[in-house]
């Protein structure tokens, strides 16, 4: 008897470790390394914990070169992005075609950052140093459009007067320029966002009942990204309605679309179906009926089905192997 308890406390311990151990396990946090290389040496190496960003190493030099950037494979790599996997980085480089005095004094690379290409230039080539002039451009959210951002070498940095230097400038190209959606439908704007590469999230706000009348079902009444900002592609927006009453529209009334109703139902928590039926009597693309009639109360969790309009297949000899000279 003595011995079969002590086996029970000792399986009974060995169980508890194995909990454990496990559980530290999923509690542990998942690390990536990032290496940077430059010309198949390494540059340097950094640990960074799984979805967080990392800040972009010295600038290296090179003589005869001016550094275009860090790749990953072959696309530039976006340092706003987390890290979710062990990456390697390669630096790009871009030949300097251009005579380069012969001089011998070293001297600071002076801070222009936020300066304008011109007024920087001017001030490098006072210090006696060489500005490239094919610059760099980098999109930026924080400074403005055609200022400098950095300089390689890195402003501070001791070189020789006649050293080359390349200016980083900031551009918009690229940006989305946020705008005042309240007071529209959320379904039109959502598809105009997504059409420029945002992602769009739709949260439903509690309104005092008192307000409930001043609210339309369905139009955004605040947004998460303020009027007039500028962001890039792949940015999150997230579109406020009201949270009251809903009502299914007329989705058949021409002002639909098929990936709108897809929203209206991803919004509304409901499941659609999608039923598409050759036809003559309707344009192709076009939803002819709903089984949730307009004015019916949208409840979570509810299923309902649209039917869209298909062209009709075989309608000529040419399309129907079965037809002969054309005769069906």
């Amino acid at each position: 008897m003595k011995k079969k308890v002590i086996v029970g406390i000792c399986g009974g311990v060995v169980g508890l470790v194995v909990i454990i151990v496990v559980v530290l396990l999923l509690m542990q946090e998942s690390f990536y390394t990032v290496t940077f290389m430059v010309d198949d040496s390494v540059y340097q190496t950094i640990e960074i914990e799984e979805d967080k960003t990392i800040f972009e190493p010295v600038v290296p030099e090179k003589d005869g070169y001016v550094f275009v950037g860090w790749y990953y494979g072959s696309v530039p790599f976006d340092f706003e992005s987390g890290v979710q996997a062990d990456l390697i980085l390669e630096a790009r480089w871009e030949a300097i075609d251009m005579d380069i005095p012969e001089v011998d004094t070293l001297v600071s690379i002076p801070n222009v950052y936020n300066l304008t290409v011109e007024e920087a230039t001017e001030v490098l080539e006072q210090e006696g140093f060489v500005v490239l002039e094919k610059i760099v451009e980098i999109v930026s959210t924080d400074v403005e459009a055609g200022r400098v951002i950095r300089t390689s070498p890195a402003a501070g940095s001791k070189k020789n007067r006649g050293t080359v230097v390349t200016l980083y400038v900031s551009t918009d190209d690229g940006l989305v320029e946020i705008e005042d959606y309240t007071g529209e439908s959320y379904l039109e704007v959502k598809g105009r966002l997504e059409a420029l590469g945002l992602y769009v999230l739709i949260e439903r706000r509690d309104v005092e009942e008192s307000e409930e009348d001043e609210y339309e079902d369905g139009v955004i009444i605040d947004q998460s990204i303020e009027p007039g900002e500028k962001v890039s592609e792949g940015t999150n927006i997230t579109l406020y309605i009201p949270n009251i009453v809903t009502n299914y529209p007329d989705f058949t009334n021409g002002e639909y679309t098929v990936d709108d109703v897809e929203n209206f139902a991803d919004t509304y928590e409901l499941e659609v179906e999608i039923e598409y039926v050759e036809t003559s009597e309707y344009a192709p693309d076009t939803i002819y009926y709903q089984s949730r009639p307009e004015g019916q109360r949208v409840v979570a969790g509810q299923s309902f089905v649209i039917r869209v309009a298909k062209e009709l297949a075989g309608e000529t000899g040419e399309d129907n192997p079965e037809c002969e000279n054309s005769l069906c």
